[in-house]
Parts: C-alpha cells; sequence; structure tokens
C-alpha cells in the first residue's frame, strides 16, 4: 500500500512518470550545469539518472538596461517580429541613457517600435511619445544602420533618417550569441534509466542533489501510468463521507471495485456496486450502502 506522505517543505519530489522524478532547487540553474549531480535509489539500491530537463523557467526580473527594438526587422535579422525581449536587436548600453544598435538590415520597408525591461509595459514610438505610433525604416538596398538611443533627451533616431545627428557605421561590430544557458530552471525532471516496476513504486524512493541530504520522493502522476488498474482519464476518485462513512468513486467503464481499508492496524475489504448515474457506491463498514 503507497501511504499519503506529505513532501517535505522546501525540499519536494515527486515521481511523476515510471522512469521520471521531479524536483525543486533554491537556486535557479542551466540542466547542462547539474549534469551529473543527481542521484536516485529505490529501497536503498541505486538507480541512474541518465538526463536533466529543465521544467519551470525562473521568471525574468525586469532589466532596465535591455533596451530591444521590436519591429518587423526582427525578422530580416533571424528573430521573431515584435518580440521585445528579441536578442537579434538587443541594443548595447553606451551610457547611463544612451543606447546603441548596428545591424545589416536587407532592402525593405521595417517599421518597429523601442521596448524597455523585455516586455511591453515599457515601450516607445515615433517622437519618444509612450506607446506612440510605429517607427519607420525604408531601405532602397542591402546597408548597415545605426540606432540611437537617448532616455534623458527622449531621442530614438538612425543613420537613415537623421544622418546628420547619427554616424554611417562602416562595420558590423562583433555581438556574443546568446546561449541556452542564459535560460535558467527552479525545477527539473531527471530521467531515470529504466521504468519502475509497480512493486518498486510501492517500496521507499529517494532521490539526492550533490551533496545534499536525501530527499523521500513522493509517488504523484506516476499513478496514471496504465500499469496501474485504471486510466487517468477514468476520472477516478474516492471521496470519504465523514458522516457516514462511505468511499465511492466514479468510473465509467468498471462494472464493480473493491476497496481495501485500514484503520487501528486492521484490515478491511469492501465490495462496491454500481448506482444510478454510474456512481461505485461502497458499503461501509455496517454494510449500509450510500445513498
Amino acid at each position: 500500500m503507497i501511504r499519503p506522505y506529505l513532501p517535505v517543505p522546501g525540499a519536494p519530489a515527486f515521481l511523476d512518470a515510471l522512469d521520471e522524478i521531479r524536483v525543486w532547487l533554491p537556486e535557479s540553474a542551466h540542466p547542462k550545469a547539474l549534469a551529473g549531480k543527481f542521484r536516485a535509489q529505490v529501497n536503498g539500491h541505486a538507480i541512474a539518472v541518465i538526463g536533466v530537463q529543465g521544467s519551470d523557467k525562473v521568471m525574468p526580473v525586469r532589466d532596465p538596461n535591455r533596451v530591444v527594438l521590436a519591429g518587423t526587422l526582427q525578422k530580416a535579422l533571424g528573430g521573431q517580429e515584435w518580440n521585445p525581449a528579441g536578442s537579434e536587436t538587443q541594443m548595447t548600453r553606451l551610457s547611463e541613457s544612451r543606447f546603441e544598435l548596428v545591424a545589416k538590415l536587407p532592402a525593405g520597408s521595417y517599421a518597429y517600435k523601442l521596448t524597455r525591461g523585455g516586455s511591453w509595459d515599457e515601450n516607445y514610438g515615433a517622437g519618444f511619445v509612450a506607446g506612440g505610433a510605429n517607427l519607420t525604416l525604408l531601405l532602397s538596398q542591402e546597408q548597415l544602420v545605426r540606432f540611437v538611443v537617448d532616455f534623458a533627451q527622449k531621442t530614438i533616431a538612425d543613420s537613415v533618417n537623421q544622418p546628420e545627428i547619427v554616424a554611417a557605421p562602416t562595420a558590423l561590430p562583433a555581438r556574443l550569441k546568446p546561449t541556452e544557458t542564459d535560460t535558467k530552471y527552479q525545477s527539473f525532471r531527471l530521467k531515470l534509466a529504466r521504468k519502475l516496476t509497480a512493486l518498486e513504486v510501492a517500496q521507499p524512493i529517494q532521490a539526492q542533489f550533490d551533496s545534499e541530504p536525501w530527499r523521500t520522493v513522493y509517488v504523484r502522476e506516476a499513478l496514471s501510468d496504465s500499469i496501474f488498474h485504471y486510466a487517468p482519464a477514468c476520472g477516478l476518485r474516492c471521496p470519504l463521507e465523514p458522516r457516514t462513512n462511505h468511499v465511492s468513486s466514479e468510473h465509467p467503464r468498471a462494472s464493480a471495485a473493491c476497496s481495501h481499508l485500514r484503520a487501528h492496524g486492521e484490515r478491511s475489504r469492501v465490495s462496491a456496486q454500481r448506482r444510478s448515474g454510474g456512481r461505485l457506491v461502497a458499503a461501509d463498514l455496517s454494510g449500509t450502502a450510500w445513498k
């Protein structure tokens, strides 16, 4: 019998598939940095962890230095249009208030806005108006374009529309290519070398990160696996009616069921029969069916 343990606060771990354990860490990290740092065991016997995948991304903190030109020019540079967090058009900080972007754009007509903080919460359009009309850029041929933003002066200018104040670039500066290690996670899915058996699921399961103490792994979504005698789509639920001590469940396929009840160290077997409305109702210990 699998006992309904409660998770340890601050260090939960769950068996969400027969070959997958989900864990949380107090410090966010990228899965690649955690390779080889997790261990698992069932009833004291080691089982290899062969992979680590991120599960819940860390919510990004607003960064005022993340200034992006979001618009159609992002697609021309290999990104997604109108993405306020797009790295393709993220500007380089020159000073406290000035930012610059140099990009090589093909011929065409472009529309964009200035965004700050990685979202649309703070954005500026033509004339540096908050939420204003799109800024535009028309290129007759492929060329290098320099964009300069000054938050102190409240100006957005480029070397095509304002050549008198923004010098045309002569070379494309080197830009750091973003890596997937930029994305960090708070929870992780540990892939086990094999699926646990039904018997192993009922035994103590533990997981360990680095040199931390072993954590108890609580069985959760793994109970939806087909090796158990019900399907997750069936909506099997077994509420206990406290006033009459009856147990019932809703199961569209089964014609009968049997409940094993344990109280004060003694086990009782109680049969259940289908009633109207599709409900399987078990007799209580006194033999009176729940209406």
